[in-house]
């Protein structure tokens, strides 16, 4: 397991490097997902941290991160869980549909 992590988090550096090197961000966004797929939020801030280390400027990282809410977002949107009517998660989510 560890092993496909530290794969995916080479894949996101690269995708992200490729859109500091000014990549337009609809032809990375597809390889983005993939490679966000299944990643928590504090992995993804561990590939931004070493990135960061390895000398990309932190403002470029926040500007990149745009991007990445937009991917994350996306992908929850077309998610579907399977859940009971009166599942608590599931009333939020309904509720959050109607606000």
């Amino acid at each position: 397991m560890e092993k496909e992590f530290e794969k995916r988090k080479e894949l996101l550096k690269k995708i992200i490097r490729e859109l500091h090197a000014g990549a337009p961000a609809e032809e990375v966004k597809i390889k983005f997902a993939s490679a966000l797929e299944g990643l928590k939020p504090e992995e993804v801030a561990e590939v931004e941290e070493e990135l960061v280390k390895d000398g990309l400027p932190r403002e470029e990282i926040r500007r990149l991160c745009d991007i990445h809410l937009q991917v994350f977002k996306e992908g929850l949107e077309r998610r579907e869980y399977d859940l009971s009517e009166d599942h608590p998660i599931r009333i939020l989510m309904e509720e959050h549909k109607i606000m």
